[in-house]
């Protein structure tokens, strides 16, 4: 079984700028699907697989996207070193314009990068 299998949605390779909210941990979304992403933060973050996150995401400037907020649940914690990986599972973007950019940010991603 391929990974969007797994997923049900495909993965889209991806960058923009995360900052979790609480700690204001920056890091980076390294892949994004419907369903959810993959970031990176620099060193070491206590989060379990179910703890529920607030973040703001910032995607970069040739996206054209402007930052916007989501609820999100932790579903793997895996140390990459000198990163923390996180597999995060979208529950609720913050508006109907955070809506609209987290599916420009796929769309962007999907038309433009390529494996």
């Amino acid at each position: 079984m391929n990974n969007s299998e797994q997923r049900g949605s495909d993965r889209e390779k991806c960058y923009a700028k995360f900052i979790l909210n609480t700690g204001r941990f920056p890091g980076y979304v390294r892949d994004v699907s419907n369903l959810g992403l993959r970031i990176e933060i620099p060193g070491t973050v206590d989060l379990s697989a179910g703890d529920k996150i607030q973040a703001t995401i910032t995607p970069v400037e040739e996206t054209e996207g402007q930052p916007f907020g989501a609820l999100l649940e932790v579903r793997w914690n895996r140390w990459e070193d000198p990163f923390t990986a996180l597999g995060l599972k979208l529950l609720e973007l913050d508006s109907d314009e955070g809506r609209l950019e987290y599916a420009k940010l796929i769309e962007y991603y999907d038309m433009n990068i390529r494996d």
